[in-house]
């Protein structure tokens, strides 16, 4: 499959969007790593719970659950992290000219699906996050044991559709790549 030379107009503007979406990609991953784990390390390694409103004066936050919690959000930012690499791999293809190759429509599809991914097991973080900081509590403290409630985010369904979008657009660009090799053939 040909890709648009380097000096056609349409390819400079090209390059130029899709390495400004990768440097801000890369920057915001910076930031993000930065400001999350500024905010969760003293929730894991110091005294963080006790201090919230979640935890009843006098209860304590064992290891197990700050384990347990600190488990749960590493498994988040990991995928959220392979969902950053994977949008930076999607843009640099692009960046190339090769908007019908098939490894392209292969990473459109892999961001798409990093994306539902990491926002599903947020959308568990959340669900089960309080049940595990308040387990120690007392039933009939100020807080009590909170059980597993869903808290619905519109952000987090708008995400994952948006990633089932591009997962779909990637799969569609894909069989269109195949058909396009395939009547090749025949001519």
């Amino acid at each position: 499959m040909q890709t648009p030379s380097s000096g056609n107009p349409r390819m400079k503007r090209v390059r130029l969007l899709t390495s400004t979406m990768t440097f801000l990609t890369a920057a915001f991953c910076l930031y993000w790593t930065n400001s999350t784990l500024g905010f969760i390390g003293p929730f894991i390694f110091g005294g963080g719970f006790e201090a919230t409103t979640w935890v009843d004066e006098g209860a304590t936050v064992s290891f197990g659950q700050k384990a347990a919690y600190f488990g749960l959000w590493l498994t988040v930012a990991v995928a959220a992290w392979f969902t950053i690499y994977a949008a930076i791999r999607m843009l640099l293809t692009l960046r190339t000219g090769a908007f019908f190759a098939i490894e392209t429509c292969r990473r459109i599809q892999v961001f798409g699906a990093a994306l539902v991914v990491t926002f599903i097991l947020d959308t568990i973080l959340t669900i089960v996050q309080f049940p595990i900081i308040t387990w120690n509590n007392p039933a009939d403290g100020a807080v009590g044991n909170m059980a597993a409630t869903y808290y619905f985010n519109s952000a987090s369904i708008t995400i994952m559709l948006c990633g089932l979008g591009f997962f779909a657009m990637g799969w569609m660009f894909h069989e269109g790549a195949q058909m396009a090799e395939e009547n090749e053939g025949f001519i």
